[in-house]
């Protein structure tokens, strides 16, 4: 079991909308559907980044949709990421540094992905997951958000196991 974050940035989403859809989500709706990545997941990194690379700059045609991404990856790592979550991995929601809420993915994310083009938000997996609001009284403290945030899917490491703990014993209290 893994745990992640997922941050989302309320220009283009929010919390609440991706709880209402029952879904983990990230952005770049314009990237269109990515099922044709599936074979290269945990296979072809370099084959994952290119094809990625190549879908936006023609999609987006010339504008500065990557900014200073080629270097570090960005949209290429957040769009590997969130395929690559597998079956009762965690992801705690964030927006900036606050933790919103939790959830945990029933089957592996490509098993359950759906591109939503009226969202932003559109690359979809884990529907339907249940988001619980985190609030310090049902999981007797607040996982610390990375300080400036993270980009995308990200691994929660720093306190896995106390995510995990609390989702355990939320988890058995609600049964």
């Amino acid at each position: 079991m893994k745990t992640w974050w997922s941050a989302i940035d309320v220009a283009n989403s929010s919390y609440e909308e991706i709880k209402q859809r029952k879904v983990i989500s990230q952005g770049w709706h314009d990237l269109g559907p990515l099922n044709s990545l599936f074979p290269l997941i945990n296979q072809d990194w370099k084959g994952f980044v290119t094809t990625i690379q190549i879908i936006g700059d023609t999609t987006y045609k010339g504008e500065s949709w990557w900014n200073n991404d080629r270097n570090g990856n960005r949209t290429p790592k957040v769009m590997w990421n969130l395929l690559n979550i597998r079956s009762e991995d965690l992801i705690v929601a964030i927006e900036g540094t606050k933790v919103k809420g939790i959830c945990e993915i029933e089957q592996d994310a490509i098993e359950t992905y759906i591109y939503q083009p009226k969202y932003e938000y559109a690359q979809t997996v884990g529907f339907p997951v249940e988001w619980i609001d985190w609030s310090e009284d049902k999981f007797s403290f607040i996982p610390t958000a990375p300080a400036q945030s993270v980009l995308g899917i990200a691994g929660l490491i720093g306190e896995h196991n106390e995510v995990v703990t609390a989702w355990q014993q939320y988890k058995s209290k609600a049964l």
